[in-house]
């Protein structure tokens, strides 16, 4: 993966403005230490999958307006306006998020992960995929499965399972089985 070690966020932004012009990176906030896995993992997933990467106009640290009070997202893909943002309530202090990622973790809301905050932002790159995805013929193949829930937070709607199945079988740590054809099924409509 050609990618500069990257220092600060304003450094991210500017890497991330020059080599995705279409999208309006706007990182600041965020905790330094999770700068290079925000920009690795956004990379990863624009490199295996560039029309997601196409339609999005914003991948930011902000507030996420009109959260549950009693379940507050770690992070939204507003599909409105094609933004990705990172609640900022949780990305300002990694030490914070990952405590709060090992919660869901534990709790079975969250499939366990090796890389919790990569399948995290691929959560919400799958939102966006999602949204490419629908009236596909793959889409409604998809619909005919069996669901199968990697998570108890893809048992919300069909919205969560894909984005949960999404971030459960993307490249950073592929898994074989069921699953695997939801993701063949998604990068055969993808790419």
């Amino acid at each position: 993966m050609n990618l500069p070690k990257l220092a600060s966020a304003q450094e991210a932004n500017e890497w991330g403005n020059a080599n995705y012009p279409n999208i309006k990176w706007c990182l600041d906030g965020l905790d330094e230490s999770l700068i290079q896995t925000v920009v690795e993992q956004f990379h990863l997933l624009a490199q295996s999958f560039p029309r997601v990467a196409e339609s999005l106009s914003g991948y930011c640290v902000g507030e996420v307006l009109d959260e549950p009070e009693d379940r507050p997202g770690l992070a939204y893909y507003d599909r409105d306006d094609g933004v990705i943002i990172l609640n900022y309530r949780f990305w300002r202090d990694a030490d914070d998020l990952r405590k709060k990622v090992d919660v869901g973790m534990l709790n079975r809301f969250r499939f366990f992960s090796t890389n919790p905050i990569g399948a995290l932002i691929a959560h919400e790159f799958g939102h966006a995929a999602y949204e490419l995805f629908c009236g596909t013929e793959e889409y409604d193949e998809w619909k005919n499965l069996v669901p199968c829930y990697v998570s108890n937070y893809a048992k919300e709607n069909e919205l969560e399972l894909f984005a949960e199945t999404f971030a459960y079988c993307v490249p950073l740590e592929y898994r074989p089985g069921y699953p695997g054809r939801t993701y063949q099924l998604v990068v055969d409509a993808m790419v």
